[in-house]
């Protein structure tokens, strides 16, 4: 119900599911770096001509986008699927990338006689997804075309949030991702695997540190 409801405001067109992608860079030392994914969604809109591409990602829990992050190399996954689109196809704008919350979404009923019209609100209002968008007035108004903002959180007060980004600037988050790639693989070629895992401390409770998704955790002294 409430991707319907999302796309009965969206202009953007669901394309491509579980698309495979590749993503390749050259390294300074002659190599090549060649990474291979999976997008879960590939959504396009078209305008005057111009197709613009968003990817999705679906997450079981709130996943906060945060440019931070991928200055120090973290969550670069999505980013890394974006450009990979375009680099498959330069005709095409990315227009950003999308979080998109596929869990249960929290529900306190005040009435016993609240109507499913507003159970579906509440959600909504406590689903909302995170990613980085492109500021075009275009792409921002496809993304939810009644201006309600009920799916999406675009600006506060008129100004634009951190996570709308002008053309220019999605070209050096670019610049910025290849860079930390180029940095991995150079570290990797020669050999430097220091045990020093990164930890993500936003939620004290359930700390995230770089171990986790690791092959190597247990088998590693750290």
């Amino acid at each position: 119900s409430y991707m319907i409801e999302e796309f009965r405001v969206s202009d953007f067109v669901p394309e491509k599911f579980e698309s495979d992608v590749v993503y390749e860079l050259k390294v300074p030392d002659g190599t090549t770096l060649k990474l291979r994914g999976n997008i879960d969604r590939v959504d396009t809109y078209e305008k005057d001509g111009n197709t613009c591409i968003r990817v999705v990602d679906y997450k079981t829990y709130v996943k906060e986008f945060r440019l931070d992050h991928v200055l120090a190399g973290l969550n670069m996954q999505m980013l890394i699927y974006l450009f990979a689109e375009r680099e498959a196809d330069d005709s095409v704008t990315p227009a950003g990338i999308l979080y998109y919350n596929a869990g249960d979404a929290s529900l306190s009923a005040k009435r016993r006689d609240i109507s499913e019209e507003e159970k579906l609100e509440q959600r909504i209002e406590n689903k909302k997804s995170s990613g980085l968008f492109l500021k075009d007035t275009n792409v921002l108004n496809a993304m939810e075309n009644d201006g309600q903002e009920r799916f999406y959180k675009f600006f506060k007060g008129g100004v634009p949030l951190d996570n709308i980004v002008s053309a220019e600037e999605m070209g050096k988050v670019k610049e910025m991702v290849d860079d930390n790639l180029i940095t991995m693989a150079l570290a990797l070629h020669d050999g430097c695997i220091s045990v020093t895992p990164v930890m993500e401390e936003t939620d004290k409770t359930k700390p995230i540190t770089g171990c986790k998704y690791c092959d190597y955790a247990n088998v590693c002294g750290f």
